[in-house]
């Protein structure tokens, strides 16, 4: 963990008399930060031609085995799993 930020004991005493909806508030901001933090780290400049160079250059890879990886590719970026949609 890079930035890993740790309590104050007053944060932890504060915390453990919270009510159930401050309870939900709290945990609900910690994800919030977890997922945009995740999201950040997660972001890629890669494009569809970057892979295709690299499919390119890699011997062993012809024609009809790129487009077919090239195809599962833009399944996964646009579908969000690589599964076909039936």
């Amino acid at each position: 963990m890079k930035n890993q930020q740790s309590m104050t004991r007053k944060q932890y005493k504060s915390i453990k008399k919270y009510d159930h909806k401050q309870m939900d508030e709290f945990i609900a901001k910690i994800y919030e930060q977890g997922f945009k933090d995740g999201q950040m780290a997660c972001s890629s400049d890669i494009s569809m031609s970057d892979i295709e160079k690299i499919l390119d250059s890699t011997k062993g890879i012809g024609e009809k085995r790129k487009a077919a990886i090239m195809n599962k590719f833009d399944l996964l970026v646009n579908c969000g799993d690589g599964s076909e949609k039936k």
